[in-house]
């Protein structure tokens, strides 16, 4: 049975914390070497054992009725049934073989659909629309010659010099045809297969030996049959039943194929879909502290999340991104005042990477937890400011400075301050009274050159 990460359930489940009993994916663990051989969890910190790339974990012999029966599906019955018509024409003369070979193209591709299904560990047999959808086609007809050739061979064996021959070829054909689908699986081009023909014995070992054995068995059973259907049955009725057994071996050598190209598809370097999204996760993998922290909010570990982000924050305090995660995390713990302290903080970083766009959206987050919210240093309530009314929040804006004189009278910018909100009641807020308070307020107060200037350009164009 396929084990699925824990936090990605598309994704095979490549390692297991016997600790948390849970199962990851590369993207949810810690990485101990580039190859990804080892690694660690990101709960607990201790090594993890190792999925093997295994889908389907049991020896094929230990399951080998399943096997038997794959072949008896309704919809493989129906289409070896259709191919083996046309030998009720030819009955059993070598065109007839190769009447079969040719017509059996199609169930050729079904048996590439079976081929590859397998190597993905499924055990279902393929619906109608997974086998219109063509995958393994080519190298199930490059399979199929090669197979059909055996078929070929054993017959004119029989033929011509009787049943021992013919067994001989089959024998021989079992030993060497496994080699041949695996490398076909591998790769559909012929010539690019014949070059690492001679891996798969060495990487099977014992196994290719067991399954060259099985489809040896599986060929005499076959031939057997043949023979006595060829005795026994009518002419016409005599070919086209022989071949039914036929495809049946065909069906069988590919489901077994692709089940033990499952077992070793790392070794025997076998593409499928999922070494090619194990690949795209691994070019798109984000940083390990990030994943980290993913796995730990997904598991509800918000203080050791909480933790690592005061760590990071105090190498990189002007990161907004992470001013934002720390700012999000303290929100859903409910920490309002942890929250609202870092508040200045996420505005110094945004106003230090250019963005302070993002303020006015922040302030009213900020306004959600404490109505009367307002940054405590002057710089950063003079920015917050401008940059709502930027936005046309106009009125926050004028909220955000009210009282500036009174918490920082020694601030040397309150006049500047206020000759701008003067300009923001009087021209957006139609409040020209209360402009006008503001503005006299500064004159009395501030005599610095610089806003008395300030102060009189304001109330040229104001016209107070």
């Amino acid at each position: 049975m396929k084990q699925a990460c824990k936090y990605h359930p598309a994704a095979r489940g490549r390692w297991y914390c016997a600790r948390d009993g849970i199962h990851f994916c590369d993207e949810c663990v810690a990485s101990d070497d580039p190859q990804g051989s080892s690694a660690r969890c990101m709960l607990c910190n201790r090594a993890l054992e190792a999925v093997p790339t295994v889908l389907a974990a049991t020896p094929f012999y230990q399951i080998l009725p399943h096997f038997l029966r794959y072949p008896a599906g309704p919809f493989f019955a129906a289409l070896a049934l259709v191919m083996a018509l046309p030998l009720a024409l030819t009955g059993f003369h070598w065109t007839g073989a190769v009447v079969f070979a040719v017509a059996g193209l199609v169930l050729a591709a079904c048996g590439g659909t079976v081929l590859y299904q397998g190597l993905e560990g499924r055990l279902e047999r393929p619906t109608h629309q997974e086998f219109l959808s063509g995958e393994g086609w080519a190298a199930g007809v490059q399979c199929w010659l090669a197979w059909a050739a055996m078929v070929l061979l054993a017959g004119l064996g029989f033929h011509y010099a009787g049943l021992p021959a013919a067994l001989a070829v089959v024998v021989a054909f079992s030993l060497l045809l496994p080699t041949v689908f695996f490398s076909l699986a591998r790769n559909p081009n012929p010539a690019r297969a014949l070059q690492r023909i001679h891996a798969p014995p060495l990487i099977l070992g014992r196994d290719y030996l067991l399954m060259a054995a099985a489809l040896a068995a599986a060929g005499v059973l076959v031939l057997s049959l043949a023979v006595i259907v060829r005795d026994l049955a009518p002419e016409r009725l005599a070919a086209p039943l022989a071949a039914l057994p036929v495809a049946w071996l065909w069906l069988f050598s590919m489901r077994l194929t692709g089940y033990l190209g499952c077992q070793y598809q790392d070794e025997l370097e076998i593409e499928t879909r999922e070494r090619e999204l194990a690949r795209r996760r691994a070019r798109n993998r984000r940083p390990e502290t990030e994943r980290r922290m993913a796995v730990l909010l997904r598991e509800g570990r918000y203080d050791k999340v909480l933790t690592a982000l005061e760590a990071r924050l105090e190498k990189k305090p002007e990161d907004p991104a992470l001013n934002e995660q720390y700012a999000r995390l303290l929100e859903a713990m409910g920490r309002t005042g942890t929250l609202l302290e870092h508040a200045e903080r996420y505005f110094a970083a945004l106003f230090k990477a250019e963005q302070g766009h993002r303020v006015p959206e922040l302030i009213r987050r900020y306004r959600e937890l404490d109505p009367k919210y307002r940054p405590r240093a002057p710089e950063l309530r003079w920015q917050c400011a401008q940059e709502l009314a930027t936005a046309g929040e106009h009125l926050e804006a004028v909220r955000i400075l009210q009282g500036l004189h009174e918490q920082n009278p020694d601030w040397h910018g309150v006049g500047e301050a206020y000759v701008f909100m003067a300009r923001l009641l009087a021209q957006k807020l139609d409040m020209e009274k209360k402009a006008e308070q503001f503005l006299r307020f500064v004159e009395k107060n501030y005599t610095r050159p610089k806003t008395r200037q300030l102060v009189n350009e304001a109330r040229k164009e104001l016209g107070l």
